[in-house]
């Protein structure tokens, strides 16, 4: 998402300062930051709604929020987000195209820490999906791999030691935790994407 901003950015001749904020970090020292740069305008990229909350009601300019991590209020915030049960549906259609039909599901959804409206979207429709095309349906299928690699490593090896005529030939995962399901590839001799396809 990153990069198709930077990149529709410069086709339309819009000047682009990008940044990130740690929730713990300063918000008085970021806000400067940005008011430092004299900017038209500010776009948050998937932030949690306390620091949504935290930075536009102290910014003197308009904002709009990418990919939210919640539901913002549409009382004069614009927001752009992602239709999950489509993606899926067009990323089931290709992973069944390629004639998988053993596929699972590595996803972020644990916690409050890590609790998202996204990931509950995804879960839901990654499960419709499986019952549409009449897939596998099971919980075996559908694990925990967090937003990191660790998380990721633990929850592929659940999946890539099951039985080989058991084992998903296909996993969904995130950018994060996907590492260590590469991870796991390797160490057990799988070739990516011969054995398996990783989205």
């Amino acid at each position: 998402m990153m990069l198709e901003l930077i990149h529709q950015a410069a086709l339309h001749n819009y000047e682009l300062s990008t940044m990130a904020y740690e929730e713990a970090g300063d918000p008085e020292a970021f806000l400067k930051r940005i008011e430092t740069l004299a900017s038209d305008a500010c776009l948050f990229l998937g932030c949690s709604e306390r620091t949504f909350e935290q930075l536009r009601t102290s910014l003197a300019m308009p904002v709009a929020h990418l990919y939210p991590n919640f539901t913002p209020d549409p009382e004069g915030v614009a927001a752009v987000d992602t239709d999950n049960a489509q993606v899926m549906h067009l990323l089931m259609e290709h992973l069944c195209g390629l004639g998988h039909t053993r596929i699972a599901m590595l996803h972020g959804q644990n916690s409050a820490a890590t609790y998202t409206v996204h990931q509950e979207e995804r879960i839901d429709a990654f499960l419709h999906e499986l019952q549409q095309r009449g897939l596998p349906v099971s919980s075996r299928y559908v694990v925990y791999g967090g937003f990191d690699v660790d998380n990721g490593y633990a929850g592929a090896r659940s999946l890539l030691e099951l039985p080989e005529r058991r084992r998903p030939t296909a996993i969904v995962a995130n950018d994060y935790n996907a590492p260590g399901i590469y991870q796991v590839a390797q160490e057990l001799g799988l070739s990516i994407p011969r054995d398996l396809s990783v989205t």
